[in-house]
């Protein structure tokens, strides 16, 4: 830089010499004139003289320039130019590294004016001090991948917002079972494998424990290849005892007088429900009379709604919504109940069922209840939440000896 320096210096003043008031004439370096002290005085100022000339620099090679048609012509003759400028090298072994020196402007990435443009509040600066863009290719990856991240965790619940967004939409998902994994309008649903029946439940709700574990106990045994134990029915329910619960959810941090379950019990060869119960109101009246209260019981029933529905397949249900009051508490409870046919699965013909044999069928029931005071509640979102659950039950044959978690 000093030499730099120096050159511009000596070919701003050629030509000029210094010469003091008090002495003769004296020919200074550039040096002397440039820190404004003469040689032999240093109280008067120098001036220039033209009678003194100064050594002209040495010669440097002429700077091409661009004619207006094309072609490179060289300067004109008495005009000198400027020798090319050196690369920055390290830094001298005196010198500090912390120069005051702005650092070289980058290549492209100037502004309209010429200026560096800076690059926290230039996006397009940093990437071109931070190197060339990304690929096309690694931009659309990089892209697929986070939508399938986001899409598949649904992260922020984005997935169930687009999932919900309309009627058509929904539609589709419940199709395809995708509520069984993401919450679709605020509720989940239960389809558990091999057991024939689905339903759906507000998606807050947690699974039973202790229901879970006996499920989970249930399909080990089914597929275990050891011998049944001799004590394999202790602790079973007996015939006489009521079935005990095959699937249960309810909401966190409650008693469990609010929850939806299901009940899977064998019945009579023949039944159905128009034969075996009658209409919708009288089974209804049936059912509260000789299981819920009977004569001589402390309980009290009382009905409050009955109707009947069909599915795709010709399945009938009954809708049954009644209110049991008891010593302690006082319970409305939404049930739905189908029957269907436990069907042996395909085999070699030996083992195959005979073609007159009758199927063994099931009793399938649903029963979602909460105390009657949260039922009636203003708002009835517990309400409709419950006949949703009634509403969406539906069963179909089930396989005999395949059972799902």
């Amino acid at each position: 830089m000093r030499e730099g320096a120096l050159r511009f210096s000596i070919r701003a003043r050629q030509r000029r010499a210094a010469t003091c008031v008090c002495a003769p004439p004296l020919v200074v370096r550039e040096k002397k004139l440039m820190s404004g002290v003469g040689a032999g005085c240093k109280s008067h100022t120098f001036f220039p003289s033209p009678s003194t000339q100064m050594p002209a620099p040495p010669p440097t090679r002429a700077r091409l320039r661009r004619a207006p048609g094309g072609s490179r012509q060289a300067a004109p003759p008495g005009r000198i130019a400027r020798p090319p400028r050196a690369a920055p090298g390290p830094p001298a072994p005196g010198e500090s590294s912390n120069s005051s020196a702005p650092p070289p402007r980058p290549t492209g990435a100037t502004g309209a004016n010429g200026a560096v443009p800076n690059p926290v509040t230039d996006p397009a600066a940093t990437v071109v001090w931070g190197g060339r863009l990304p690929s096309r290719r690694r931009v659309l990856s990089s892209a697929a991948a986070a939508t399938a991240i986001t899409l598949g965790g649904n992260l922020g619940g984005v997935t169930s917002a687009l999932l919900s967004s309309s009627e058509r939409a929904t539609a589709a998902a419940r199709a395809a079972q995708l509520d069984v994994i993401l919450p679709v309008r605020g509720s989940k649903r239960c389809a558990p494998l091999g057991a024939g029946y689905e339903f759906t439940y507000p998606a807050a709700w947690l699974a039973d424990r202790t229901v879970a574990e006996r499920r989970a106990a249930a399909g080990e045994r089914a597929r275990s290849l050891d011998p049944p134990s001799l004590s394999a029915g202790v602790g079973s329910s007996s015939p006489s005892s009521p079935p005990l619960p095959d699937s249960a959810f309810g909401p966190p941090d409650t008693a469990g007088e609010t929850n939806v379950s299901v009940v899977v019990a064998p019945i009579m060869a023949g039944f159905t429900l128009a034969a075996s119960l009658g209409p919708p109101r009288e089974g209804l009246e049936k059912y509260l009379r000789t299981v819920i209260a009977p004569p001589g019981s402390p309980r009290e029933a009382l009905s409050l709604a009955a109707s009947e529905r069909v599915d795709a397949s010709g399945t009938p249900y009954y809708t049954w919504e009644y209110r049991v009051v008891g010593p302690g508490f006082d319970r409305t409870n939404v049930s739905c109940l189908a029957a269907r046919a436990v069907v042996r699965p395909p085999g070699p013909p030996s083992r195959a069922a005979p073609p007159n044999a009758t199927p063994r069928l099931e009793l399938v029931t649903l029963n979602a209840q909460a105390p009657t005071a949260d039922f009636e509640r203003a708002g009835g979102k517990l309400r409709e939440a419950l006949r949703e659950a009634a509403t969406s039950f539906l069963v179909k044959e089930r396989v005999q000896g395949r059972t799902g978690l």
